[in-house]
């Protein structure tokens, strides 16, 4: 295909898209013409009390697109769910700005392996493709980083929590105080998850139920099975002093036994840049002077 052809047929794919979230929106317009006209009889009859209807109710109205229904699958936006909640980053409209920040980047890749592909010429028509690809799974790419790093946050927090909670529940205090001590002293993702877990349980949720959604949100091995030992707890009635004991004693093992293997691996580690950084220049000074003395007594 020709440069002739390709910036028509990329300028033409653009408009369309433009075109179709100008159609959405028009025609969610109307739907939120109908919610509005609902939460102002509502307030007719509430007597000015707050009815929360997804939109705002002062100032001029927005016109809010959700591309995520009608754009990706069902499936694809459990995956997205899945890992925003890996990510700490589970808000109501979470899928929403992912779908949204995707055809941003697919936009935004597309414009720039268009113009690399047409200055480049030859090979170059490779950037277009590969711009499109890569814009529209960047942002899947950062949610998955984020999520790795999250999780290792939480393998490297969890001993001290346990160690507090354990602390807490043997002076007297029960799971909730001790969920609560946690919350209030400590930072990081496990306060994070389990201050979420003590507010789900505030609100009426039962303690196993809660401790379920946190392995449904998380998927570091070691707060998974901490969780799975409080469901059995809460279940079979066992001493919750006993099990945060053990508990902790296990990540409390784990974690010595991870830094000894990483201070292992460092030897390992270390001769990489040893061998490429260090062994040429030695062999430089050793065999250099040789080198220069053979080509001096060849040259004579």
């Amino acid at each position: 295909m020709s440069q002739s052809l390709l910036l028509p047929i990329i300028v033409g794919t653009m408009i369309g898209l433009a075109v179709l979230i100008f159609g959405v929106a028009i025609r969610d317009r109307e739907g939120q013409i109908a919610k509005e006209a609902t939460r102002d009889l509502l307030s007719h009859y509430t007597a000015g009390s707050r009815v929360y209807t997804g939109f705002e109710a002062e100032g001029v109205s927005r016109v809010r697109v959700h591309l995520a229904p009608r754009i990706a699958p069902a499936s694809a936006r459990r995956r997205m769910r899945q890992q925003l909640a890996i990510a700490g980053r589970a808000e109501a409209d979470g899928v929403e700005r992912m779908v949204r920040r995707k055809l941003l980047f697919l936009v935004l890749g597309t414009g720039l392996g268009l113009l690399l592909s047409m200055r480049m010429g030859g090979l170059g028509w490779l950037a277009l493709p590969i711009g499109v690809i890569g814009g529209f799974y960047l942002p899947d790419l950062l949610i998955r980083s984020a999520g790795d790093k999250r999780t290792d946050e939480l393998r490297r927090a969890l001993p001290d929590a346990l160690d507090l909670m354990q602390l807490c529940v043997g002076s007297g205090l029960g799971l909730q105080a001790a969920l609560q001590q946690v919350a209030d002293t400590q930072d990081g993702p496990v306060a994070a998850e389990l201050g979420r877990v003590l507010q789900e349980m505030h609100l009426g949720i039962s303690r196993a139920d809660a401790f379920i959604g946190l392995t449904q949100r998380v998927r570091q091995p070691d707060l998974v099975h901490f969780a799975h030992a409080m469901i059995q707890v809460d279940r079979l009635g066992i001493s919750i002093s006993a099990v945060l004991d053990e508990q902790a004693k296990e990540m409390r093992e784990k974690r010595q036994s991870a830094a000894e293997e990483k201070a292992q691996k460092v030897a390992v580690k270390i001769l990489g840049p040893l061998v490429a950084c260090f062994l040429p220049a030695l062999f430089i000074i050793v065999i250099g002077p040789a080198v220069l003395r053979l080509i001096r007594t060849f040259a004579g």
